[in-house]
C-alpha cells in the first residue's frame, strides 16, 4: 500500500517571473499537487506535473479530462499552486 505524502506549501509563481523561479517551482512540485500552468499563447492547463531540468521539457497530466501533454519551460508565463481538483 502506498501512503500519500503530506501536502507541501509551495507558493505560486506570478506572471512575468524569471525562468529560474519557474524551474524552482516545477522541481519542487513533481507530482505533489495539482497546479494550473499559464502559457504564453493564452492556454491554461490544470494537472500534475513532472519536469526534467536537463532538457527543459515537462509533462502535465490532467486526471479530470483524462489527457496529458508536454510543455517547454520557455512557453510558460506563470504557475498557480492554489487550486482544487
Amino acid at each position: 500500500m502506498v501512503r500519500r505524502a503530506d501536502p507541501i506549501d509551495i507558493p505560486s509563481v506570478p506572471a512575468n517571473s524569471s525562468i529560474e523561479a519557474l524551474i524552482d517551482c516545477l522541481k519542487s512540485l513533481h507530482t505533489q499537487q495539482a497546479v494550473r500552468l499559464y502559457f504564453k499563447d493564452g492556454r491554461e492547463e490544470i494537472g500534475f506535473v513532472t519536469y526534467t531540468p536537463r532538457t527543459g521539457y515537462g509533462r502535465y497530466i490532467d486526471r479530470v479530462r483524462e489527457e496529458s501533454g508536454t510543455f517547454n519551460i520557455h512557453s510558460l508565463t506563470a504557475i498557480d499552486t492554489n487550486i482544487e481538483l
